[in-house]
């Protein structure tokens, strides 16, 4: 199962719809936890994770990675929209032993984006980059949509 993490920084609008989207992957179980980065978060962001039951850490990702609960976790830009085959696809690499990737996302249309607006990543990694920039950097694939 993974940990979600989510680096916000007062992004609550689209924030709640990317968690909105990581339900049904909760129920099914492949989410765990679901954390949201935020180094100075503002009420908004404060009162949506605590009615999703998202972990809130007043710090950057690798704060977040640190005290996460998963070993894999997924780091997701609050702007993330995922296809509609997301669970199915990722759950089909983690079932072929895959500890890293990248997904694109959508915009609107179903057109995926040009560079990465997740990484599939273990914690060590997580930490060790620091922020999502660098772990964009440091995750060269494969592909996950």
């Amino acid at each position: 199962m993974l940990s979600v993490l989510i680096p916000a920084s007062n992004a609550a609008p689209d924030l709640a719809a990317l968690m909105r989207a990581l339900v049904p992957a909760a129920v099914e179980g492949l989410v765990r936890e679901v954390g949201v980065a935020d180094p100075a978060p503002d009420a908004e962001t404060e009162a949506l994770c605590e009615a999703a039951g998202a972990v809130l850490v007043r710090g950057g990702l690798g704060a977040a990675a640190a005290v996460a609960k998963g070993e894999l976790m997924l780091v997701a830009a609050p702007e993330l929209r995922l296809p509609e085959a997301w669970m199915r696809r990722l759950g089909e690499a983690l079932g072929r032993g895959v500890r890293q990737g990248l997904i694109r996302g959508e915009r609107a249309g179903g057109l995926f984006r040009a560079r990465p607006r997740a990484v599939l990543a273990g914690r060590d990694t997580v930490i060790a980059a620091g922020d999502f920039t660098a772990l964009r950097r440091r995750v060269r694939g494969p592909w996950l949509n």
